[in-house]
């Protein structure tokens, strides 16, 4: 077996039993036997659980962050344009949605891989930056200063920032609970149209709480 197989095989596997058993509950020996290599390799390619470890959340961030980096781009110009009008800012909104319907489908971010990423978020580890700052930071940012400008709330408004969360996390449930939708829906998996039904909902709700913040302010 070469050393990138070993590699290779060690991030895919890892990521499996951490999405099993969480960051606590794994040990370095459950991922050797897994990814049928001797635990010394871990040692050798991550320096350790820890390591390995957050070489796979670097791997979700990178993967991400390529999906979405067109609209990011587009969101820094609008964002520092002070002409731009709410509309602009609801269309970049609902690309971020299309966007990260579109991992719904890929397999550029597996189910497993979303697992972890949730894990992580709701009961961080000691490489927690590795998510929060690679991701999480710059992307909810961008996207709180969106719904502000849309909603025509302040820019350091609490209210924006906490209606990013439902709005980007129901994305990732989709994903993680893949099995428990196709089956409820009686879809056969994520193909085109599916996905486009489920990011056309999240984008009408959001219409809706945009619409009820707008009301007030007239």
């Amino acid at each position: 077996m070469s050393k990138k197989g070993s590699k290779d095989r060690l991030l895919e596997e890892a990521t499996n039993v951490f999405a099993l058993y969480g960051y606590h509950g794994t040990t370095t020996r459950m991922i050797a036997k897994q990814a049928e290599v001797n635990i010394s390799a871990i040692t050798y390619y991550f320096g350790g659980k820890e390591g390995l470890y957050q070489a796979i959340l670097e791997n979700i961030v990178h993967r991400i962050n390529e999906v979405i980096k067109d609209t990011i781009v587009e969101s820094v110009l609008f964002l520092n344009n002070p002409t731009g009008t709410p509309e602009q800012a609801e269309e970049l909104l609902f690309k971020y949605i299309r966007d990260f319907g579109v991992l719904l489908g890929s397999q550029s971010l597996s189910g497993d891989e979303v697992s972890v990423f949730m894990r992580e978020y709701a009961e961080p580890t000691p490489v927690f930056d590795t998510l929060y700052q690679g991701l999480i930071t710059p992307v909810y940012k961008m996207y709180t200063d969106l719904i502000a400008r849309a909603a025509g709330l302040a820019a350091d408004s609490e209210e924006a920032a906490l209606c990013t969360f439902p709005f980007l996390a129901q994305l990732f449930v989709f994903k993680i609970r893949k099995n428990t939708v196709t089956r409820h829906l009686k879809w056969k998996d994520y193909g085109k149209s599916e996905i486009e039904k489920i990011t056309d909902m999240v984008i009408k709700h959001m219409k809706a709480v945009l619409g009820l913040y707008r009301a007030k302010q007239n």
